[in-house]
């Protein structure tokens, strides 16, 4: 039986779960609060490149069910390997780990990979929903500035737990789980410093080259550092410029790095880390209402992906 249902956020798991409602014949829209769809899967253009502001890789794995996905989608040409030279910062050394299985990521750019799966899906960009309200033709979608036409016969949340919840409560229980916030620095440096995918511990907890991943601008040297969780818990409030500074800090001691700095820009994710047990997705069959997303399943692009899986196939039972 085919079933309209509204789908809110356009992050990867929201889009990965209109893909498959939408191929199986289904009447899908979705609403994204931001001008495109992507959420963690997001860049910001420059002039010298694009930066890849959220999850540095899809996945590092290719076994299981998801072969002939990640297949299709290279195929497609939208995500390629990359094999980084990989090393671990102690926060006064920097070693170097053996070679690893190569990670998955989006070409030119990540974003790319989000465009892809959102082709052809109805999507309603700039749309903050703040209400769903039920009435007797379905779900009703509303927004700060007004309610959506359509009303939907179910209705799935693809937003981090607290904007779940606020969006869904009376509905469904609380999630169980907790966000913390992430900063990303990008800024442009050293084209070569003998690493391209850094794993710290304390103040940086991931540092990428973007430059070298599959399809970036050569001879740049794009960089993205990601705090960990536990110092943008510590520093949320602080400005962003002392932010930039202190990652750009780090940056030279992790690369050994004297020469110029510059484009340094900062980004601070309310919701990107995931702080406490996962919750699961979640799906009330008699309010015809459900919730998603990769901190339902382990935090990540993949289980963004796992997340949009399960809940299609507690869907399809439930349609």
């Amino acid at each position: 039986m085919t079933s309209s249902i509204g789908i809110v956020g356009a992050g990867l798991s929201g889009l990965y779960l209109a893909r498959q409602l939408h191929d199986a014949g289904h009447r899908v829209t979705v609403f994204e609060k931001s001008r495109g769809p992507g959420g963690r899967l997001c860049g910001r253009r420059l002039p010298e490149g694009q930066h890849d502001m959220g999850a540095p890789y899809l996945s590092d794995r290719r076994e299981g069910p998801w072969g002939d996905l990640l297949t299709a989608w290279e195929s497609a040409g939208v995500l390629a390997p990359w094999s980084p030279r990989v090393a671990r910062w102690t926060g006064n050394e920097l070693i170097h780990l053996p070679p690893q299985a190569p990670r998955w990521v989006g070409v030119p750019y990540h974003n790319r990979l989000a465009h892809h799966v959102a082709l052809g899906l109805d999507i309603v960009p700039s749309f903050r929903v703040t209400t769903l309200t039920p009435s007797d033709q379905g779900w009703r979608v509303g927004s700060e500035d007004g309610t959506h036409d359509t009303a939907f016969d179910w209705v799935v949340v693809a937003v981090p737990p607290v904007q779940s919840h606020a969006i869904t409560a009376g509905y469904l229980p609380a999630p169980t789980t907790q966000m913390g916030p992430t900063f990303t620095v990008m800024l442009d440096a050293c084209p070569e410093a003998g690493v391209d995918l850094v794993w710290g511990d304390d103040e940086v907890g991931t540092m990428v080259a973007t430059h070298s991943k599959p399809g970036r601008p050569i001879g740049r040297g794009l960089w993205s550092l990601h705090a960990t969780a536990a110092w943008s818990s510590r520093h949320v409030d602080a400005p962003l410029e002392w932010v930039g500074t202190q990652l750009a800090d780090a940056f030279r001691a992790i690369t050994g790095w004297t020469g110029d700095i510059t484009g340094v820009q900062v980004h601070r994710w309310l919701y990107a880390s995931v702080m406490t047990p996962p919750d699961s997705p979640l799906l009330d069959t008699r309010w015809r209402l459900g919730r998603v997303g990769d901190w339902t399943v382990q935090g990540d692009t993949w289980g963004a992906l796992q997340s949009a899986l399960m809940m299609m196939e507690t869907l399809t039972d439930a349609i």
